[in-house]
């Protein structure tokens, strides 16, 4: 069974990035819902992705719909996995 806490951290730590990105706020604000529509799922989140119903969740649109899949077979974001290594190469280690 899927962690949809963990699932609901990663979103959050997108729209942290983005925020630090300065993108637009309503995006971020996206992220935000969909964590908390994952969190407040009352079905399995899995059964949900396999039955191609997460678009009736509340907060849950096309993008996140197709991130939610990419997590669940991955357990990975691949945006998440480009917005880390692209602040990790901003860093200065000195």
């Amino acid at each position: 069974m899927a962690d949809k806490f963990a699932l609901a951290r990663d979103l959050r730590e997108i729209g942290a990035l983005l925020t630090m990105e300065g993108e637009n706020p309503f995006k971020v604000r996206a992220y935000d819902r969909g964590a908390q529509a994952v969190e407040g799922l009352t079905e399995d989140l899995e059964r949900l992705a396999a039955e191609d119903r997460l678009l009736s969740v509340s907060g849950i649109g096309e993008a996140l719909d197709g991130k939610i899949k990419a997590w669940l077979e991955t357990g990975k974001i691949p945006l998440l996995e480009r917005e880390k290594e692209r602040k990790a190469k901003g860093i200065i280690v000195g």
